[in-house]
């Protein structure tokens, strides 16, 4: 990894009713860097996730961001779960200037701020829309807007795309590589897709075992931004086929 590391876990460690389901978990995630966390079903990954936001505390171990101690502070990095969780009964507007409004600013302020990204966001005309009015596509596309006006350092995306449709998601693909190339955001994804995972991320966690644990990180050589064709390449199968090896262990 290169860069400052701006979040990372020291040996989180979590049980359920004296069974540890993940244990001594350690990662890192540097300033502008997308990684990927990966395992099947039932290992823990969204567990994990879990702990870093604050929302539960570890029974061991402790979370960091830019060397705080965060253990357990709920807040203070931007977690956009599996489902959009965008509100039926407001508009897409609304929804995105949720965290705005509980940041404590007048409505009218608030809206007129979250208004100013859409374009940015590939929202521009759909303010006015309802959520059910939109493409799953676009669904995402609002929650992760709103997830980044939560202003955190760094975010946590619960597989983000899993729920569109093939072309919907390498779509998405393209337009989330481009957007985090500008926003600079550190980021750590969970994803079930290894090529999902080898696309996206500069660097691919693979959590394994009961009780979940880190067995192994693959660093992708291929610097973003990608060609078209990396999927095509060596380098891209090879990544995947050590992966691979990994989760099936």
């Amino acid at each position: 990894m290169t860069g400052q590391v701006v979040l990372r876990t020291e040996q989180i460690t979590k049980f359920y009713q004296g069974v540890p389901v993940i244990e001594n978990i350690d990662l890192e995630v540097g300033q502008g860097e997308i990684v990927a966390l990966i395992g099947q079903s039932g290992v823990g990954k969204s567990t994990l996730f879990n702990l870093i936001a604050g929302i539960s505390r570890p029974d061991d171990g402790r979370v960091w961001l830019n060397d705080e101690d965060i253990t357990a502070k709920a807040g203070k990095i931007s977690y956009m779960q599996q489902k959009d969780l965008l509100l039926p009964y407001k508009t897409v507007l609304e929804n995105v200037a949720i965290p705005y409004l509980l940041a404590g600013l007048p409505r009218r302020e608030a809206l007129a701020r979250a208004r100013e990204h859409f374009p940015r966001f590939g929202l521009a005309g759909t303010q006015d829309h309802y959520p059910s009015q939109l493409s799953g596509g676009m669904r995402q596309r609002a929650a992760l807007l709103r997830t980044w006006l939560f202003g955190g350092q760094a975010a946590l995306l619960d597989e983000p795309f899993s729920a569109l449709d093939p072309l919907t998601r390498r779509q998405m693909h393209s337009w989330y590589l481009h957007l985090m190339a500008e926003l600079d955001l550190p980021s750590l994804l969970i994803t079930h897709d290894v090529n999902e995972a080898v696309l996206l991320s500069d660097r691919v966690y693979v959590m394994a075992g009961s009780p979940g644990k880190i067995v192994f990180c693959l660093p992708i050589k291929q610097k973003r931004p990608r060609p078209d064709d990396f999927e095509l390449s060596v380098l891209f199968s090879q990544a995947k086929r050590q992966l691979l090896e990994f989760l099936l262990i």
